[in-house]
């Protein structure tokens, strides 16, 4: 594997190399260092006609790093007083409300109306599929596939009064995927002839009424429960690695995926951080877990589309935070390259993405806008052209296609089979319907066949907003 730093980055073409189920780097990555100033990129450059040219902003040398909230080495253990205390601060006026709320009503908690807990016979239990949801046969199948003992959830039932009825609240999978381990005679030391009577670990409340039933069914599904975040689930695999030494492949993947971000800048944070505007910051998760996604059938993980998003990103946005229409861009770009075998290290290709980048930075100002009227243009030609104003059948292409588009416009020449015209109807270009301060600033750099913008009223058909009455 081999890697080029130009301008000082490195641009990192890999189809192989990653880390294998134990965390070992299979491969050598060897950086090889090419001074651009006697480059053939650099010499191409200059011959180039070609009228914009990138500027690279400045780093601020004053800039503080971002407080990475991963970068740990110890357990972050809190007692249960300490999270009292953090409960009754001052500042949380809601918890106050809620303790003058309790001192007016007449009764207190009864703490033999908790649920108790008992071992019950598998058999014996029924679910209720007015209150569970139906059976998902794939993730029952996938409980029995990967059945775990020691993360065993208690299942949640109500206990009729008087009887030996068990009806689940929650957990149906759980214990169905329970009920085929001992079926199938997996489980250690019991004959799969009396699976009916194996015991699972069950809390339960009794009462006559199933509408409590179904409001602890609420309860126990999200109703009451916070949302787990992506940023959440990295934490998870990322400590379990770093603290506790976990060789789970997941978990490992996650690890090699922040490890290679922090490498090129850039620092996960989770969603409302105070930080996420800062250069480097990324809040996109998903959008990073798309580019290089766990395939558990394979020993060695494919990083090669996020190594490359990472060094472009570090030569032309080090000064941005990560923006979710930078994810979808560049990654389109990667999927094109090897498409069609476009070599990344090509000069020329080089020199086209140095146009493309110029293009969306003199032009557009920026990827956030660039995807902002590019959707809107993109809705126009469609609703001009085939009577239906969406997004239909853009994809990552939009952004990417305005920008290329532009690029070729002015003089660029690199082919990128597929996107140069894509969106054009019987000469009507998707580019022509750029909003006109676009379309003023792309022809201020041509000399012929200057674009005509064409318009479409994009609320052709609705109906008009209601006035307020005097």
């Amino acid at each position: 594997m081999k890697a080029s730093v130009l301008d000082g980055q490195t641009t990192i073409r890999a189809s192989a190399l990653l880390v294998d189920v134990n965390g070992t780097v299979q491969g050598n990555c060897m950086p090889t260092v090419t001074d651009i100033s006697n480059s053939k990129a650099k010499k191409m450059m200059k011959k180039s006609k070609f009228p914009l040219q990138y500027f690279y902003p400045s780093k601020n040398p004053n800039a503080l790093p971002i407080n990475d909230l991963l970068q740990k080495t110890e357990y972050d253990d809190f007692a249960v007083e300490e999270l009292l205390e953090g409960l009754r601060d001052k500042s949380n006026t809601s918890y106050w409300d809620a303790v003058a709320n309790w001192k007016r009503k007449t009764t207190k908690v009864d703490p033999s109306l908790y649920p108790k807990f008992a071992c019950v016979e598998i058999g014996k239990m029924t679910s209720d599929q007015d209150i569970n949801r139906q059976l998902n046969v794939g993730h029952a199948t996938k409980i029995f596939a990967q059945y775990d003992p020691e993360l065993f959830l208690p299942i949640y039932c109500i206990k009729t009064p008087g009887k030996d009825e068990w009806t689940i609240v929650n957990g149906q999978h759980t214990v169905t995927g329970t009920a085929a381990i001992v079926f199938e005679g997996f489980m250690k030391g019991v004959n799969k002839k009396h699976w009916k009577k194996f015991k699972v670990l069950v809390i339960y409340i009794e009462t006559h009424k199933r509408e409590k039933a179904r409001e602890a069914f609420a309860l126990l599904n999200g109703e009451m429960s916070l949302p787990i975040a992506t940023y959440d689930v990295w934490k998870q695999h990322y400590l379990s690695v770093v603290l506790d030494q976990s060789k789970n492949p997941k978990y490992l993947h996650t690890y090699e995926i922040i490890m290679r971000l922090r490498k090129g800048n850039i620092v996960p944070l989770p969603d409302g951080h105070d930080e996420e505007g800062q250069p480097g910051a990324l809040t996109h998760l998903d959008g990073i877990m798309s580019m290089c996604p766990f395939d558990p059938s394979k020993e060695v993980q494919d990083y090669s589309k996020l190594d490359w998003f990472i060094s472009i990103r570090s030569k032309y946005l080090y000064d941005t935070c990560v923006d979710n229409a930078e994810l979808g861009f560049f990654g389109r770009i990667f999927d094109l390259t090897e498409e069609h075998n476009i070599d990344r290290d090509d000069p020329k290709f080089i020199e086209c993405m140095d146009g493309i980048m110029s293009v969306v930075q003199t032009i557009f100002k920026g990827l956030p806008t660039c995807k902002k009227y590019s959707v809107q243009a993109y809705k126009s030609w469609r609703g001009d052209n085939f009577g239906i104003a969406d997004t239909g059948n853009m994809g990552f292409n939009g952004p990417l296609y305005f920008a290329y588009q532009t690029y070729r416009k002015l003089g660029g020449i690199f082919d990128i089979p597929k996107l140069y015209d894509m969106f054009n109807h019987k000469g009507k270009d998707a580019l022509c319907y750029l909003d006109e301060t676009y379309i003023e600033r792309i022809n201020g750099y041509m000399k012929n066949n200057k674009l005509v913008r064409l318009k479409y009223n994009l609320n052709a058909g609705k109906a008009p907003k209601k006035g307020k009455k005097k």
